[in-house]
């Protein structure tokens, strides 16, 4: 687990003392991944979401892929799906209920490998999603977004070898229409989802081609699956990247060597994860299925009610003193800390893109021997520079008092372009500078 040297935001919450523990809000989402089997595990998170509806009356669910095992067949999909959820699904064409009652979807998923597959009994060929896309309440959809309240949902096919036609690389037909949707979304929250994670300790493993910059397009959190297990992995400035495999299938254990920020990690029989949204703040609440003993909560809390670029990111136990504080601070006129705040949350954003440049360094050493600046964004740091990725071989950032490494400062009252001709390699190339071009394409 990565430590960080306490933060502004740490130290604003050491001399803040009161801490209620309940966090109320209005729209909840269950998120199960890697579930459909058909199994007394499968059950036993059913009833764990079928709980939680009975106590907030209209959940939704959220299931990141992996709903229909073995092979994505129309023989088990409806004992697999429609036996355990049909309840929330509109429409629903299975044998197990009427569906919904009021004839409103709250059923949200996206195809894992297993939902892809070949079944010669019903001559379908290998990498064929007929029976997802005919069953699943999504309009035939592979990747699509809703809105649930304060909460804005994107769903992805993250499947490389089955998804040709939309891609699943940054600049991919599919990564288009997401960073185009979270831009124009106007959600406090914009959750995205796909089966294969990003940043993961399971034995699956990291998904490195899934590492797009989905902080830097807008995303507050993103959900995945497909290793059988959950963890939560929390880069610097607090972005989570949720897997979340316990609905049902055969627990994984862990690699012997964890990915870097890996936050928490469990596994072992089976479990979901309750998503608590308002219009003010957002937790995300991990919790097994039999004992239903909590085993993490984390979430974010907007400066700014309905201001999604203000969010601050904490553990569970912080939200509710912050939030007190935010109340009290605007309620007193106390500008000195309203000011401490907005310097946290600046911080703690500064060092999130700092974040994103690490990540894209190690990622394309890990894929390629290389560096890639495509997706390091430029951004601005609280005294007014103007920070742009810098042309070099870095695979680690460092913050310094005016800026962070690979990045390179200039006043803001300079304009100027990122350095262009992405690649370095690790014996070094010549570096060129143009001025002013592909901003638009990049969204900087």
């Amino acid at each position: 687990m990565q430590r960080h040297a306490p933060s502004l935001l740490t130290a604003l919450l050491l001399l803040y003392v009161v801490r209620p523990a309940a966090v109320l809000a209005n729209t909840r989402l269950a998120v199960i991944g890697d579930f459909g089997t058909d199994t007394e595990r499968e059950a036993d998170v059913a009833r764990l979401v079928h709980n939680w509806q009975d106590q907030y009356q209209d959940l939704h669910i959220v299931a990141v892929g992996d709903a229909n095992y073995p092979s994505g067949s129309r023989s088990t999909i409806d004992a697999n799906v429609g036996k355990y959820y049909h309840q929330f699904m509109h429409p629903y064409s299975g044998q197990y209920g009427e569906g919904a009652p009021d004839r409103r979807n709250r059923f949200w998923p996206c195809p894992g490998n297993h939902d892809y597959g070949g079944d010669p009994r019903e001559s379908r060929p290998p990498g064929d999603l007929t029976p997802y896309l005919e069953y699943m309440p999504v309009g035939g959809r592979r990747f699509y977004d809703a809105r649930v309240g304060p909460v804005h949902l994107f769903s992805l096919d993250s499947d490389r070898y089955q998804n040709k036609l939309n891609g699943t690389t940054s600049s991919s037909q599919q990564a288009a229409w997401l960073r185009r949707g979270l831009a124009a979304s106007t959600a406090p929250w914009r959750i995205v989802f796909f089966h294969h994670p990003p940043y993961s300790s399971g034995s699956h493993g990291s998904t490195l081609y899934m590492r797009w910059p989905f902080e830097v397009w807008g995303a507050s959190a993103v959900l995945s699956g497909h290793d059988h297990s959950y963890e939560r992995v929390t880069h610097a400035g607090g972005f989570p990247y949720f897997v979340n495999g316990m609905g049902g299938a055969r627990t994984y254990g862990f690699q012997l060597r964890p990915v870097g920020a890996s936050a928490i990690r469990h596994t072992g029989g089976g479990g979901a994860q309750l998503v608590d949204a308002s219009d003010r703040h957002i937790t995300f609440t991990f919790m097994t299925a039999k004992s239903h003993a909590v085993i993490d909560c984390y979430g974010a809390v907007l400066l700014q009610p309905l201001n999604a670029s203000t969010a601050l990111y904490a553990n569970c136990s912080d939200l509710q003193a912050l939030m007190d504080m935010i109340d009290r601070a605007t309620a007193t006129n106390d500008t000195a800390t309203l000011q401490l705040l907005e310097q946290a949350q600046r911080a703690q954003y500064a060092t999130r893109m700092a974040s994103v440049a690490a990540q894209a360094n190690d990622t394309q050493l890990a894929r390629t021997g290389h560096v890639r600046h495509d997706h390091m964004p430029m951004f601005n740091t609280s005294d007014g520079t103007q920070c742009l990725p810098l042309h070099t071989l870095c695979r680690h950032s460092t913050l310094n008092t005016t800026c962070c490494q690979p990045y390179v400062c200039l006043p803001v009252t300079r304009r100027c372009g990122y350095l262009h001709n992405t690649t370095r390699h690790a014996h070094g190339n010549r570096a060129s500078l143009n001025r002013n071009k592909d901003l638009d394409r990049f969204g900087w």
